[in-house]
This record gives C-alpha cells, sequence and structure tokens, in this order.
C-alpha cells in the first residue's frame, strides 16, 4: 500500500477509490433500471414506456466503463513492471475514447428533449453538426500514439497532458456544450420540469466541470461528475416514473370503468332476451345456442374489463363472431356479415374489435334507410403495423362530428385510449353519409411496447 501512495500520490489514491465505488454503485443503478425495464415489459399495468429508460441503462453502463478505464490509468500510473505500460495505455486511451461517447449519449439526449418540443429540422441539424465535430477528437485520439500531441505516457509510465491538440479536444467540448446551453435556453420555457432538471444537471455541470478540469486535473473532474449525473438522473427517472405509474394506474380503472358502462348495454340485453324469447317456442336448437353464445358473451365482457393483458386477435374475433350471432337474431337476413382474415398471432387490448363492430351495427346498418346492409372485419399488415379495418355500408355520419363523440361516445373513447396506452395504437373513422364508414385500428409492431412481432 505503501508503495502504491508512493508512486501514485494521495489524491490519485483517492480518486481511484472514488472511481471503483462509483462503479458498484453505477451497477446497483443499472440493476435497478434494468429490473424495471423487465418488469414493465411483463406488467401490462405499466402500459406508457417510462422515458428515458433505455438512454439511463445505457448511461449507467457507458459511466461504469468511464470509471473503470480511470482507475486502471491512476492505479499504473508509474508502474513499469509487466503489463504495467499496456495497462496505463488501455486505460488512458479507453478513458478518452468513453469520453467521446459520453458527450455523443448526452448531445442526443438533448436532441431528444428538443424534439419533443417542437421537431424543427435546424435545431437538431445543429445538434448534429456538434456531434459531428467529435469526430475531430476521434481523429486526435487514434493519431496519438504516432504523434503524442493529445497526451503522453512518459518512460517512467506517467501520463501528461499533450500540445496542443489536448487544449483543441477540450474546446471542441465546450464550444459543444456552450451550443447545447444556449439551444436548451432557447427551448427551456417550453419543456416540461423533468426536462428542465435534466438538461439543467447534465449541460450544466459537465460544462462547468470541463472549464474547471482545463486548470485542474490531479482529480478527474470528469469521473465524479458524470457519475454524479448519473445518480442524480436516477433519482428523478425514479420519480418521475412513480408518477407516471400512478397516473397510468388511475388511468386505467377508469377505462376500466367506462369499458363496463359501454358494453354492458341494458338495450343490448333487453333485444337480445326478446329475441331467444321469440325462438324459444319455433327452434329450440337455435335458443339453446343463442342461450350459450349470450352466455359467453357476459363472461367474456366481465372477464375482459378485468384483465390488464392484451389478448390474441382471434379470442378477438371469436368474441366478435359470438356478439354478431346475437345480433343476427335480430336482424336476420337483414345484417350480413363477412371476415377477410390475412393476418394473424399477435396482440391488442381486449374488446377494441367488438366494440367498433357494435358500432357499425347499432349506427350504421340500424340507421341505414333500408335497415340492413353488410358488415366486413378484416386484418393484414405491413412492415410496422398490423392493421384491422371494419367496415359497412350502412348510414355513414358526418365525420366533422367526431371530436364532439369523442367526448360523449364512450365506447369510441375507450377504445382510443387503450390502444394508445396499451401498445401504442391508433384508431381512425372515415364515413360518407349515405355510403357507409371504415374503422381502421392499427398496432405497432413494436417488440418494446407490445411484444407484436413475427414471432410473437
Amino acid at each position: 500500500m505503501n508503495e502504491l501512495v508512493n508512486r501514485i500520490g494521495g489524491p490519485r489514491l483517492i480518486q481511484a477509490s472514488i472511481d471503483l465505488w462509483n462503479s458498484l454503485f453505477l451497477l446497483i443503478i443499472a440493476f435497478l433500471v434494468l429490473n424495471s425495464y423487465r418488469k414493465e415489459r411483463k406488467q401490462r399495468s405499466i402500459c406508457k414506456p417510462v422515458p428515458l429508460t433505455m438512454e439511463l441503462l445505457v448511461l449507467c453502463i457507458t459511466v461504469f466503463i468511464y470509471n473503470l478505464f480511470d482507475s486502471i490509468s491512476l492505479l499504473f500510473n508509474g508502474y513499469t513492471g509487466t503489463g504495467g505500460m499496456f495497462l496505463k495505455s488501455l486505460g488512458e486511451y479507453g478513458y478518452f475514447f468513453t469520453g467521446i461517447i459520453l458527450l455523443l449519449f448526452l448531445l442526443d439526449i438533448i436532441k431528444k428533449c428538443i424534439n419533443s418540443i417542437d421537431s424543427n429540422r435546424k435545431i437538431c441539424n445543429v445538434i448534429k453538426a456538434v456531434q459531428s465535430l467529435q469526430a475531430l477528437n476521434l481523429i486526435m485520439l487514434a493519431t496519438n500514439p504516432f504523434t503524442d500531441r493529445l497526451f503522453l505516457i512518459d518512460s517512467s509510465n506517467c501520463y501528461a497532458r499533450g500540445m496542443p491538440f489536448y487544449y483543441v479536444w477540450s474546446g471542441i467540448n465546450i464550444f459543444s456544450l456552450a451550443v447545447s446551453i444556449v439551444i436548451c435556453a432557447i427551448y427551456f420555457r417550453r419543456m416540461s420540469f423533468f426536462q428542465k432538471r435534466i438538461v439543467c444537471v447534465t449541460v450544466g455541470i459537465t460544462f462547468v466541470t470541463c472549464i474547471c478540469n482545463l486548470f485542474f486535473y490531479t482529480l478527474s473532474l470528469h469521473c465524479i461528475c458524470v457519475s454524479l449525473i448519473t445518480f442524480y438522473l436516477f433519482v428523478i427517472y425514479s420519480k418521475n416514473r412513480t408518477d407516471i405509474i400512478i397516473k397510468d394506474t388511475v388511468k386505467i380503472e377508469k377505462l376500466k370503468t367506462d369499458l363496463v358502462l359501454s358494453q354492458i348495454s341494458p338495450h343490448f340485453i333487453q333485444n337480445s332476451i326478446t329475441a331467444i324469447i321469440y325462438y324459444a317456442d319455433k327452434d329450440t336448437a337455435k335458443t339453446r345456442s343463442a342461450l350459450i353464445n349470450f352466455s359467453k358473451y357476459l363472461r367474456k365482457n366481465i372477464d375482459y374489463t378485468n384483465l390488464n393483458e392484451l389478448v390474441t386477435i382471434e379470442e378477438e374475433i371469436e368474441h366478435v363472431k359470438i356478439y354478431l350471432s346475437l345480433e343476427e337474431l335480430r336482424f336476420g337476413d337483414d345484417l350480413s356479415v363477412g371476415f377477410d382474415l390475412k393476418a394473424g398471432s399477435f396482440r391488442l387490448p381486449a374488446l377494441t374489435v367488438q366494440p367498433m363492430v357494435e358500432n357499425a351495427v347499432k349506427h350504421g346498418i340500424k340507421n341505414s334507410e333500408s335497415g340492413c346492409g353488410t358488415v366486413t372485419v378484416c386484418t393484414d399488415e405491413t412492415e410496422d403495423n398490423y392493421i384491422i379495418k371494419i367496415k359497412d355500408d350502412g348510414a355513414g355520419f358526418d365525420t366533422d362530428i367526431l371530436e364532439s363523440i369523442d367526448t360523449t361516445h364512450t365506447g369510441i373513447r375507450s377504445v382510443k385510449s387503450r390502444l394508445m396506452l396499451f401498445c401504442g395504437g391508433s384508431l381512425v373513422l372515415e364515413s360518407k353519409i349515405g355510403e357507409g364508414t371504415v374503422c381502421t385500428i392499427t398496432i405497432p409492431k413494436s417488440e418494446d411496447r407490445n411484444e407484436n412481432t413475427d414471432n410473437g
């Protein structure tokens, strides 16, 4: 220990100890973030992805490597024994290279924050141009073994700053951060509280550290800085995650209530029972089948309203067929039903298709001039999405009233909200009066959001 202290000095030993402790805590944070991410994928009660989850995980791992390289460089400073020169060089070059990655990562986070506020390509192009400056730093690092202009490792295996590239390197980083500060200042008022805390801490502390490190480098302020930033980001990330979970839980419970109200329709139940009674004396087999389907319909609705997980399209189509079999009791030959199912084996929120089919029957076919028509359910897929279309040739409606429908019609509002919340999907209604309506449901093939993949 005395030999180590004499060789690297007390301050560097303290720095190495800090780096190693930081590395341990960063591994713990990375494990916690990864565990949260896995739970979010398994538990559908956490529907909305928490912002910066993957970014924080990548940051933890990168900063862990950053600290590790710095501690290797410090511990082998001045050590000329076997492997000492190699490990010292490995630590220094790894430290500088990881620094480039971290700055690029920081600029990318800023770009994402600005993009979420305003998709201004000019601002994004400015940030990309600033990011491209790191190519100069990469060139200086790659050529340093031949020039020693960025830093040098002398014959005693000790580090020293090179001239003039080290100050060019630092100047590029300070300029990049200064531009970031200006951009963040322009958009600061429009940022969310969560975003404000992120940019203030990451950009501000890093900028100050870069300037201070020009004049003082006995301790690696950069390692301490990025470690503190990562710890702080984990704290505000955890708080933001908790807030999102609470909001989503409240929203889901509200959607469940809306779903119960929309699906347990007294008119439908009454009409179905009346139709069953009508056939009781005329067709015993049809009555028995209708009662079984009616029981299945009610059971499915009750089960689905307590379900947070996605269901398969096959289950949803089966429920649609049960519903339509009951409606056919009332409509008879006036209602025609068709299915064109080209895509299967994907998942979606329960009671997504059936309410839209119900709207097609109740508001489309029933209200048409002839009182009869056809409802067709189609499924298909593109490279990025699964597509479900519910078509009817009924009465149609003026699409200008969609906004008022969304605020009053529980079924449409519930389907739209659950699609977005559970799988990032969407619902679009197109209609022409007297010609009919087409309802298009889009389900992204996003593995991170809903595990809708070709292998899923």
